[in-house]
């Protein structure tokens, strides 16, 4: 809760004096927190809805995209599918209906285009006594990049790395 004052007004007539005492709270904004995305955080276009909480609850969210307008937040979820590549501010907007006072808090998320990854190397088809082959990947793998063979069962037999064993595929 606020700090409360009083403020008191005196008033003198013909030698008599009368004052009269109002008091008064002033209260701070109320503090909010956004749960769920952080601000600077990064996902991608394709990643799942996100579900935002606000503290203290029964605030609202909204998005400003510089883009393509308020779109993007569907009550508390973010949708990063459908607010699109670029920069997001999501914004929670509380009243405390008990002070009547307001805040407002930003965050910022970057949401990151799908790469779109190709390879060369691999021929349509291989006898299993064949040489191992290099694959070639575009853009070049870093070091949490894999190539990975996707068999009927499911397994990735074969890739090592950036290259595929025909004789353990």
């Amino acid at each position: 809760s606020g700090s409360t004052t009083n403020i008191t007004y005196s008033f003198s007539e013909n030698g008599c004096v009368s004052e009269t005492t109002i008091t008064y709270t002033v209260d701070g904004p109320p503090s909010l927190f956004i749960g769920g995305l952080n601000d600077g955080d990064e996902v991608c276009i394709g990643d799942a809805d996100i579900t935002l909480t606000g503290l203290p609850a029964g605030g609202t969210f909204s998005i400003l995209n510089p883009d393509n307008g308020m779109i993007g937040i569907d009550n508390d979820v973010f949708q990063p599918g459908i607010a699109g590549t670029g920069t997001h501010e999501i914004t929670y907007d509380y009243t405390d209906p008990s002070t009547t006072c307001s805040n407002t808090l930003t965050i910022s998320v970057n949401v990151l285009a799908l790469p779109t990854p190709s390879f060369s190397g691999l021929d349509a088809q291989y006898c299993d006594d064949a040489d191992n082959v290099s694959l070639v990947g575009t853009p070049s793998p870093g070091a949490d990049d894999v190539f990975t063979i996707l068999n009927p069962d499911g397994g990735n037999d074969g890739v090592f790395g950036t290259t595929f064993s025909p004789s353990l595929a």
